[in-house]
């Protein structure tokens, strides 16, 4: 701000500092009504996605178990779009 608008460092600091103060003393309890909502709903995605691994891993196992196991490359692309599909959802959500 100083090279750009010649505004001294100090005022930037303090304006700075107000507006800091302003958002987190204001702000903190509409965070926390925020925050209230979506963990339920972070929840249920953690679970989800909990038993989609379950179910890919025994779907692998039972594939080894019967002598048909997948070749290696199959198994990498499937698991690098589950897992890129439920980060997404996840940063989705955030």
């Amino acid at each position: 701000m100083n090279n750009s608008f010649n505004v001294p460092m100090v005022v930037t600091g303090i304006v700075m500092m107000a507006i800091t103060a302003f958002v987190i003393l204001g702000g903190v309890k509409s965070i926390g009504k925020v925050v209230g909502l979506f963990v339920p709903f972070m929840i249920g995605l953690l679970s989800f996605s909990g038993v989609v691994v379950a179910e890919t891993k025994r779907f692998e196992f039972e594939r080894k178990k019967n002598g048909s196991p997948l070749p290696l490359d199959e198994k990498t692309r499937r698991t690098a779009r589950v897992g890129g599909f439920l980060s997404y959802l996840e940063l989705a959500n955030q």
